[in-house]
Parts: C-alpha cells; structure tokens; sequence
C-alpha cells in the first residue's frame, strides 16, 4: 500500500528490495535504501538484519526509515507497532525487532518512511596523500552538516584496484555523489570540495563516481577465486572518528600477520558526526578446506580482537549471525548481554526462533 500524502509504503516482508523500490518511483518518491544486495534483499531482511544502503550518509539505514512493523512472536500473537510520526509512550518496540535476526519474532509486514526522489544530482572524485587527510576531511564535511548521500573512502590498494588508472599511485580516492535541489546541491558540492581541497585532495575525473554510481548494485561473486584456492570476505566494523584511524592500522597489521594472507585493504563508507565504518576486505589461501577455514577464522579473530581493543563495534550493518556471535559478550558487556538473553527467554522461553544466531553462548 502507497500512501502519497503521507509519504508511506507498506510492504509484506518478502518483497523483495528492487521491486519495492520500483513501486514507489513510479509516484516520484524512494525508500532511500540502497544496499548493493537490493536486488537479492528482501524488506524483512532489511528489518531483522538491521541494515545501511549506500546512500546511508544522507538518508539513514533502515532505522531511520521504519514507520511500523508487524510481527509474529513465538507464541503465534501478532504485534503491529502504531504508526505516528514520533510516540514517547514508553520503549520503542520497533527497535527490539530491528537487528533481532528472527530470534524474536517473524516480520511479516513493514511499513516504510519515503521521501521525493532527488531532482538533481552530481558525482565528485577527490584524491588524498593518505587515509587520514581524507578521513579527516570527510569528519570536517559530514560535522559541518554537509551530507552527501554517497561518502566512499578507499585506502590506497583499494584505490589502486579500482581507480587505479585515473589515480597517482599510492593516493587514496573519494566518491561523493550529491543529491538534492540544484541550488543547495552546488552549495554542498563547492563547500566540499573546499574542505577536500583543505586536506591536500586533488580532483579527479567526475566520470570515477559516475560510473560507480551506475554499476553499484552489480553484485561481486567469491566463485572465481574460490576455484583457484583462495578465499575471500569482507567484514565491516564501526568507530568513532578519533579511533578510527588506529583502528585501521591495527587491522591492517594483525591480519597481514596471519599466516596465508595475500591482502587486507578497507574502505570507508557509512560515516557519521561521530565517527565511520571501515568496510574491511581480505584474501586468502590455505592448505586444502581445512586450511582455508582455519584461516579464514584466523582473519576474523584478528579484525574482532583489533576492533574490540580500541573500542569499536564488531558489526557495522551486516549483523551477527553465527560468524561474530562468540564476541557479543565482549561487544555488550555482562549486564548487556544478559539483558538480551532475559529478553530472549521471556520472548522466546522454548528458544524455537532462529537458535544459533546473535545471542552469546546460546
């Protein structure tokens, strides 16, 4: 259901995320969220996983857009969140089910928040000496309340990857893609390219953000490394803007350190007033399966180690599930998790729901 005057759509949770973007375009609105799973995603999944798009910086993640919910607990009773702009009547509930990976209860229905589709729209590429002066710039921009809905920071192998024949070796790339009304685009666009230009950046051709902006959704595939031995993943971490740094140097370090990796690079891709994801890339090779499993767990080891030490949060927006569920103690602290685990057991007292996942030593 599409309800124009009060910008809402509701959807049952099995649609999936394309099309029910593609239903409301058609009335010149978005959701706004756009992972590059869109087209694999579904809404509910959105939900339970407790995602962030692309277009996060400006736009939110799904949080921010969740106007209501309907759910199936445990015990077969079905809960519908009212849907008001803001309520103050007591725990927001909404917020018990958003990340709650199904352990909870079963999305059946969302209702989203939309906005008008962006009437303008401009792509920016900028390169920094190093991770810092762009990581520093991006803080200056996103503090001064200029929002690009696209903020896209690669250190310098990620950028010599990608971009590598538009940037001087060694640099490390930004992407910007700003939206909005003409005027106050060209204000942001100026006012940021000033603050980069603050920090050392040098621009670069538009057509790099042009053609990320068009290939964004067009979903990478481990396959063709897999066959030739070697394993790959990715693994996304949070911290505010004074840790972040250390915390990517550390990252870097302890997982080249292990043994069988062939490359650690991170990106910066959510970012916030206080502080930025870094999206964290690793490949690997090990002796036979087992070798690589071991490996494999070696990396995640050393990226949750890292990240807890210097105060971070173990998953930015791909969730916990069963890979980073043994350091949610450390991430929730004793009281934290026994709070999630009292909610589970009054929730959920048979744990029938999805066990395995999320809660610690379940």
């Amino acid at each position: 259901h599409l309800d124009v005057t009060d910008q809402l759509a509701t959807f049952g949770a099995g649609t999936n995320g394309l099309e029910a973007e593609r239903a409301v375009e058609a009335a010149g609105l978005t959701i706004g969220h756009w992972p590059q799973s869109i087209a694999l995603s579904t809404v509910g999944g959105w939900v339970a996983t407790r995602a962030a798009g692309q277009l996060s910086t400006a736009y939110g993640s799904i949080e921010d857009m969740v106007a209501g919910l309907e759910v199936v607990l445990p015990d077969g009773s079905v809960h519908r969140t009212r849907v008001t702009p803001r309520a103050a009547a007591g725990p927001d509930l909404r917020a018990l089910v958003l990340g709650s990976e199904g352990t909870l209860g079963v999305v059946t229905e969302v209702t989203l928040a939309l906005r008008r589709q962006a009437p303008a729209r401009a792509g920016r590429y900028w390169s920094f000496a190093d991770l810092d002066a762009g990581l520093e710039a991006v803080r200056r921009f996103v503090q001064s309340d200029w929002r690009p809905p696209v903020v896209r920071l690669y250190d310098a192998r990620e950028t010599a990857r990608h971009f590598g024949d538009d940037t001087e070796r060694g640099r490390c790339g930004l992407i910007l893609v700003h939206e909005g009304d003409p005027d106050v685009l060209a204000l942001e666009v100026a006012a940021v390219g000033r603050i980069c230009e603050d920090h050392g950046a040098v621009r670069g051709p538009d057509r790099v953000a042009e053609t990320w902006f068009a290939h964004r959704s067009d979903p990478p595939s481990a396959l063709p490394y897999l066959e030739q031995g070697v394993i790959v993943d990715t693994i996304e971490v949070a911290a505010t803007w004074s840790r972040v740094g250390e915390l990517y140097r550390r990252i870097v370090a302890d997982v080249s350190a292990v043994d069988g990796v062939l490359a650690v690079t991170a990106h910066s891709s959510h970012s916030y007033r206080t502080g930025t994801n870094l999206y964290v890339s690793f490949g690997a090779v090990g002796d036979g399966p087992a070798g690589l499993r071991r490996v494999y767990e070696r990396v995640w080891d050393a990226t949750m180690h890292a990240t807890l030490a210097v105060g971070g949060g173990i998953s930015h927006h791909h969730g916990i599930g069963r890979v980073r569920r043994r350091w949610m103690g450390d991430e929730l602290g004793e009281a934290g998790a026994a709070l999630l685990a009292a909610v589970k057991d009054a929730v959920d007292p048979d744990h029938l729901f999805n066990p395995g996942v999320l809660l610690p030593g379940e």
